[in-house]
C-alpha cells in the first residue's frame, strides 16, 4: 500500500497518523535521544528519532494513535554520498549535506548506533505531536485543514558538509565539479 512518507524528499515535513509500537532511550555524550518504532495507518513500520530538542512525548503505550505533525523526514544517513573534492579547511572528505546536518548531531549517532539503514523521521522542536482520543480514535485536537497537508520543504540543507570539521559549505564556495556520481 502506498504511503505519503515513501515519496517524501530529505528535509520535508509531513503530517503522518502513526501508531506506536516501542520505544529506546539512548544516552549518548550526556545528551538522551529516544528512537520509537511506529506503524502509519497502511501499517508501514518506521522509525522515529526524538531529537534533545523535542517536546517530551509522555506517557506512550503500545497501540497509541498520535498525530505527527510537521515531522521531519531523513533519507537514509548510512551511505552518505562522498564527493571528489576535499575540505578547504582540513583536507579531508567532502560528502553532500542532508537534513540531518540541521539538527543536533547525536540524532546520526544514534541512528548509527542503532543500525537504522533507510529513511526514518525525526521528532524535533518544530513537530507537534498529538494523542488520539482512546475510545473514539479522533484527534483530541486535530490539526486543521487549514494547514496544507502536501508535504513541505522544511530545512535548509547545506550543500556539503565535512564530518571531520563539522563545517558546511556551500556550491559557490567550492571550485570544480563536486559531484562523485
Amino acid at each position: 500500500m502506498h504511503t505519503i512518507h515513501e515519496d517524501a524528499n530529505d528535509g520535508t515535513r509531513l503530517d503522518v497518523t502513526v501508531t506506536f509500537i516501542t520505544q529506546r532511550t539512548i544516552t549518548r555524550n550526556g545528551v538522551t535521544v529516544r528512537r520509537l518504532i511506529v506503524t502509519d495507518q497502511s501499517g508501514t513500520q518506521f522509525p522515529l528519532v526524538c531529537a534533545p530538542n523535542s517536546r517530551p512525548i509522555r506517557d506512550l503505550k503500545t497501540g497509541d494513535i498520535h498525530l505527527l505533525a510537521g515531522l521531519l523526514w531523513s533519507q537514509d544517513t548510512s551511505s552518505p554520498t562522498w564527493t571528489e573534492n576535499d575540505c578547504p579547511d582540513c583536507d579531508r572528505p567532502l560528502r553532500q549535506g542532508q537534513s540531518v546536518d540541521t539538527i543536533d548531531p547525536v540524532v546520526v549517532d544514534v541512528a548509527s548506533q542503532l543500525s537504522i539503514s533507510g529513511a526514518f523521521g525525526i521528532v524535533d522542536r518544530k513537530t507537534r505531536v498529538t494523542r488520539a482520543d482512546v475510545d473514539s480514535h479522533t484527534l483530541k485536537d486535530p490539526v486543521s485543514t487549514e494547514r496544507n497537508q502536501t508535504p513541505q520543504r522544511a530545512v535548509s540543507i547545506p550543500d556539503y558538509v565535512c564530518e571531520s570539521c563539522d563545517t558546511e559549505f556551500a556550491s559557490s564556495e567550492l571550485s570544480g565539479d563536486t559531484a562523485s556520481g
